[in-house]
């Protein structure tokens, strides 16, 4: 069964609009296998952010910048700041 397939069979037809490409049965694998330090990157705390560090953290595959974890959580003081 296709990534596209189970999608349908399990009645999340709304879903089919926000793959533009759908993933090949051979990259669905590589989407689960990300090492969780990737997944948890958390920068030093005090991190100013610049070009470098938001080029380095910028993701490819969805066009988005990763926030730092730090500042999710305390996002509220450093809006208020």
């Amino acid at each position: 069964m296709s990534f596209k397939e189970f999608i349908i069979a399990n009645d999340r037809a709304d879903l089919i609009d926000t793959f533009k490409e759908w993933p090949t049965d051979r990259e669905i694998p590589k989407l689960y296998t990300t090492p969780m330090e990737e997944l948890l990157y958390q920068p030093k705390k005090g991190l100013k952010l610049s070009r470098k560090n938001i080029a380095e953290n910028f993701c490819e595959a969805t066009a988005t910048f990763n926030i730092p974890l730090y500042l999710e959580w305390n996002i509220d003081s450093y809006i208020k700041a």
